[in-house]
């Protein structure tokens, strides 16, 4: 059925996509117009229109802007800027930032915890303690993981101060409600003898449920959550284990030293080795299914059926910043640059140093916690944001269009974005 509007809504419809100081002119013109343009549910919808901001929350003004009662008072304190709607404090520096099936966010901090937070009233709910957090590499590997099931896998140490010798690391199952701790992986005990050696770096949760852990010991472990039970390890690779991820066709593609792995899940057994020329450090699969690989010497696409390498789209060390359908983009030296996924051709290449792409813009950090923000289609600076008084570390971008930054000052925030007009 096609919605109608009246007189009042398609003017309110209209006028929500006009800028501020317009609005204000439309206010002056009459009487009638002043009804219709300084509405509370005008004011809303302009909201709505000007920032990034899901229609689908049932945010009141004060829980996006303190002391601010309606809609058109966050316009008179912001303008169309950018404004911090909440500080979520830890004890030490933040990295890691995980929104849950419920609009939760868990964040991981150098206080050796994991927080879980209520976004809307800022509010603590419970922590996870012992969390092992590595703050530079927040953005590249997984240390919390919401799974299948609703509970949360977290990358833990019985001794993340490092007192009393160094301790193995070891895996987490908790209730994502309410924290309460279910199963233990990786248990440094002598009565668990399975157990990584060393540091985990990354966890996976696999298309059947099992968790996959990588680690400085040079395995892959794959667990069943439910049972805590071990089911295979993987004891191919040389060197540390940055990173696994699973491929459309179910096998596990593991990097580590100088290679990508390929590997049955089932059996254990190695199906194809990807040697590259240099120290692989992040990997992802196109829809399409050819993998692509960034390390110090570029960034490589690959044939993960034969093994062979298509080509090489850069020859600088590179870091993947985000992919799409369609676009990938690739961080180099002082240079991001879009790629198109079905011809591989270069889109565009911007003078920017992009560690971030949230929606459709890039994020650089120009200073200790500032951030430049640009458009991503043509390159050009749209703002800047003093996010934080120290480096950031990550950045979210929730359901809500809200942006979670961490940071080494020890607080996580939550940003309300303009939208690129």
């Amino acid at each position: 059925m096609e919605t109608v509007l009246t007189n009042t809504e398609l003017l309110q419809e209209i006028g929500s996509y006009f800028d501020t100081t317009d609005v204000k002119t439309c206010i002056s013109v009459c009487k009638r117009w002043k009804q219709v343009f300084d509405s509370g549910d005008f004011w809303r919808l302009h909201f709505q229109r000007v920032y990034e901001f899901s229609s689908e929350d049932v945010w009141e003004p004060g829980q996006l802007a303190e002391g601010c009662e309606t809609w058109k008072q966050i316009f008179r304190k912001y303008g169309q800027k950018p404004f911090c709607s909440k500080i979520l404090k830890h004890e030490g520096r933040t990295g890691a930032i995980l929104e849950l099936a419920n609009g939760r966010l868990a964040t991981g901090g150098e206080d050796f915890k994991v927080r879980v937070w209520d976004t809307v009233s800022g509010a603590e709910l419970y922590r996870i303690d012992n969390y092992r957090s590595a703050i530079s590499m927040a953005d590249s590997y997984q240390s919390i993981l919401q799974l299948q099931n609703g509970s949360l896998a977290v990358r833990c140490n019985p001794a993340p101060r490092r007192t009393g010798g160094v301790k193995p690391d070891y895996i987490q199952i908790v209730d994502a409600k309410d924290g309460k701790k279910l199963k233990r992986l990786c248990d440094h005990e002598p009565a668990f003898p399975h157990h990584h050696e060393y540091n985990i770096w990354h966890l996976l949760e696999l298309n059947d449920g099992g968790i996959a852990s990588t680690a400085s010991d040079t395995t892959v472990r794959l667990w069943c959550p439910k049972s805590g039970k071990e089911l295979l390890v993987y004891k191919e690779h040389e060197g540390l284990v940055f990173k696994a991820i699973q491929l459309s066709g179910g096998q596990i593609a593991s990097i580590s030293d100088n290679s990508v792995r390929i590997w049955d899940r089932i059996t254990g057994k190695t199906l194809k080795v990807l040697e590259a020329s240099d120290m692989v450090t992040d990997l992802l699969q196109l829809s399409r299914g050819h993998l692509i690989s960034a390390s110090c010497n570029g960034t490589q696409v690959w044939d993960p059926d034969n093994g062979s390498k298509v080509l090489d789209l850069t020859t600088d060390d590179s870091n993947l910043t985000h992919c799409s359908d369609k676009i990938l983009t690739i961080w180099e030296g002082l240079t991001t640059s879009l790629w198109d996924t079905n011809t591989y051709e270069k889109i565009h290449a911007f003078p920017v140093q992009a560690e971030w792409a949230v929606g459709a813009r890039l994020a650089e950090q120009a200073q200790h916690g500032i951030l430049g923000f640009f458009d991503r289609k043509t390159g050009s600076k749209l703002f800047s944001l003093k996010a934080h008084r120290a480096r950031v570390s990550s950045l979210r971008v929730l359901k809500s269009g809200l942006l979670a930054t961490s940071s080494q000052d020890a607080t996580v925030r939550l940003w309300v974005l303009p939208r690129n007009r």
